[in-house]
């Protein structure tokens, strides 16, 4: 894959604070660990899609928020890619529904 890359560097690899976007147009923002994306970032989709959160290893991981282009969003934590226990998804419209709530 073809991308541009503006920020920290160790030892030859993404390292710190950085920004890239593939040719594809997709484009991250954040923090860097060793070449992966680690930490707090912002990855924006070709298709319009946002993830804002934390990172491990390259996924999304720990706390975060998903925007796909329809406005629906989903808040909550992350586990390798996948929404995982508690967290909450949200409509244009205003309804809500939550996962993972305890009675």
């Amino acid at each position: 894959m073809l991308f541009r890359y503006e920020g920290d560097w160790h030892d030859d690899v993404q390292h710190g604070e950085g920004t890239t976007t593939t040719a594809a147009g997709e484009s991250y923002r954040g923090s860097w660990v060793e070449g992966d994306f680690d930490g707090h970032g912002v990855y924006i989709y070709s298709d319009g899609s946002k993830y804002e959160g934390n990172w491990r290893a390259g996924v999304r991981y720990g706390p975060g928020k998903f925007v796909w282009p329809n406005q629906e969003e989903y808040t909550g934590a992350w586990v390798a890619h996948k929404r995982n226990g508690r967290g909450k998804y949200e409509w244009p419209d205003g309804r809500r529904f939550v996962l993972g709530r305890r009675s």
